[in-house]
């Protein structure tokens, strides 16, 4: 919180965030953000609390720099003595050198508001897998997935179903999706129903050597994974499901 300012502004998307959590996780979420903004330096091990934090800190950053902003504009404009006196009959009659600032457009708005919300999406997910510790292949890209899924779905939604599918993860065990693999199939879910993982598996095998069973996205990375467990490539490999 910036000195001087005692309020924040809290969206409505947020009630997404916290309606999903159960009461004891909601209360939790709720004095981190408080102690967040009161700049105590929140710091928790628990993964739900942290995984549903990141949008909303995001949000207060981002309004936090506008803040900012206005701040140093309001300084400046003290510098030179407040608002600015009325023409001379000198300035009235001087050539106008300066083209006038362009007022800002509802489009230029509306593609600032849009790029924030494509940038905190991208933000929320991992770029390494928790269970795993691999690369989930996140890049610049997606950004442009994300903004053809804000044309279906609210901001909101999007942020709700990542939450859940992060939480349900780490409840499981389940290795993170590559992030693009999880937006070109984003989970269609309701208020009510978590998200299930969807992760194909892969029975792989090498002449006598161990049969493993691997679950992954593609039959390329059930190969990899083969040959990180037994140093060789198998030479059949079975989709389960």
């Amino acid at each position: 919180m910036a000195k001087d300012k005692n309020s924040f502004i809290a969206y409505c998307d947020w009630g997404a965030i916290f309606k999903e959590l159960p009461d004891d996780k909601a209360g939790q979420l709720a004095k981190h953000l408080f102690s967040y903004v009161n700049d105590e330096n929140p710091v928790t091990d628990d993964l739900i609390i942290n995984v549903s934090f990141v949008s909303i800190k995001a949000s207060l950053k981002r309004d936090l720099k506008k803040y900012e902003h206005y701040i140093d504009n309001q300084r400046e404009n003290g510098k030179r003595g407040g608002r600015p006196k009325n023409p001379t009959l000198l300035d009235e009659t001087q050539p106008f050198e300066n083209k006038p600032k362009k007022p800002d457009s509802d489009s230029d708005s509306d593609s600032d508001s849009d790029s924030d919300s494509v940038n905190e999406i991208y933000k929320l997910y991992p770029s390494k897998c928790f269970v795993q510790n691999r690369s989930t292949g996140k890049c610049l890209k997606d950004k442009t997935k994300i903004k053809m899924l804000l044309k279906k779905h609210s901001h909101g939604h999007i942020i709700k179903v990542i939450n859940l599918y992060l939480a349900d993860c780490k409840k499981t065990k389940t290795y993170v999706k590559n992030f693009s693999t999880f937006l070109n199939n984003l989970p269609d879910i309701n208020e009510h129903v978590e998200v299930k993982n969807t992760i194909p598996k892969w029975e792989c095998k090498y002449n006598a050597a161990p049969t493993k069973v691997f679950e992954c996205d593609t039959e390329d990375q059930a190969r990899e994974l083969y040959f990180n467990f037994g140093g060789v490539y198998p030479q059949k490999i079975i989709k389960l499901n």
